[in-house]
C-alpha cells in the first residue's frame, strides 16, 4: 500500500506534467566539463559558456502542457474512432492496436517504475501527436464519405453538389 500511496499515486500526477529536470538548466549550471568530455570534443579547455543558462527552460516552460495536451487529444481521437467504427473502413485498426498497446504500456511503466520527467515523454509526445492526427484524419475521412454517400435532396448545401461533381471527375 504504501508504494501505491507514496511512489505510485505521486507518479501519476507528475506523468500527465513531467518536470523539465535536467533540460531546465544549461549544462546543470556548472560552467566547467570532466576531463573525458573535454578530450572527447576536443576543447582546448575544461570552461563551457553559454549567453542565457535559464534559456531553455524559457522555451521548454510550454511543452509539459503540451504533453498533457496530446495526452487527452489522442485518448479522445482514439475513443471517437472506436466508437465510429472508423478503423474498420480505412485499415486503420492494426495502427489502432499497435499504437494504443504501446502508449498503455508507456503509461503503465512511466506511474510504477520510474521517475517521471520530460526527456523520457519526448518519444511518447511524438507518438500522441501522430497518433492524433491520423485518427482525426480517419474521422474526416469517414464523415466525408458519409456526407457523400447521402442522396442528392433540395435542402442540401450547393458545396456538395460541387463536392459530388469533382469526385466523378
Amino acid at each position: 500500500m504504501a508504494y501505491f500511496k507514496y511512489f505510485v499515486l505521486l507518479n501519476a500526477k507528475k506523468y500527465f506534467l513531467p518536470q523539465l529536470e535536467k533540460l531546465e538548466v544549461y549544462n546543470l549550471d556548472v560552467n566547467a566539463v570532466s576531463p573525458v568530455i573535454q578530450n572527447w570534443f576536443d576543447y582546448k579547455t575544461p570552461g563551457v559558456w553559454c549567453a542565457s543558462k535559464q534559456l531553455q527552460a524559457k522555451i521548454l516552460v510550454g511543452f509539459p502542457p503540451l504533453f498533457l495536451a496530446l495526452n487527452v487529444l489522442s485518448l479522445l481521437s482514439l475513443i471517437a474512432v472506436i466508437l465510429k467504427k472508423a478503423a474498420a473502413a480505412s485499415g486503420f485498426n492494426k495502427y489502432l492496436v499497435l499504437s494504443s498497446v504501446f502508449l498503455i504500456v508507456n503509461i503503465l511503466f512511466s506511474v510504477t517504475a520510474t521517475i517521471n520527467v520530460f526527456r523520457y515523454q519526448l518519444f511518447p509526445m511524438m507518438i500522441y501527436l501522430s497518433v492524433s492526427l491520423i485518427a482525426i484524419e480517419v474521422l474526416e475521412k469517414k464523415r466525408i464519405d458519409l456526407r457523400a454517400a447521402k442522396p442528392f435532396s433540395a435542402q442540401q448545401p450547393k458545396e456538395l453538389d460541387i463536392l459530388n461533381i469533382t469526385k466523378n471527375l
